[in-house]
């Protein structure tokens, strides 16, 4: 894998170095269950990875590029560990 900085102290993504998904693979991508979802499912894992990102980038959306009102909130800077995140 190759590492991509997300700047600053934030933590190092790492990026694969392999092909992605493939027509004849035996098992199916995420978005095929994903789009069997209902809308609450969906607004739910929505929400969920909403979460996963605030904790671990400081921004809902995971991307400093499209911070959300109030965002980073001060429980979620940079500054703050990820323990009591």
């Amino acid at each position: 894998m190759n590492s991509v900085s997300a700047g600053g102290d934030r933590p190092t993504a790492q990026a694969p170095t392999w092909p992605g998904p493939q027509a004849d693979d035996d098992r199916e991508t995420a978005s095929v269950p994903f789009a069997l979802l209902g809308e609450e499912e969906l607004a739910e894992v929505r929400e969920r990875a909403a979460h996963a990102n605030e904790v671990v980038t400081g921004l809902r959306s995971g991307s400093k590029e499209l911070p959300g009102p109030g965002e980073p909130r001060p429980q979620h800077t940079a500054t703050v560990s990820k323990l009591p995140r």
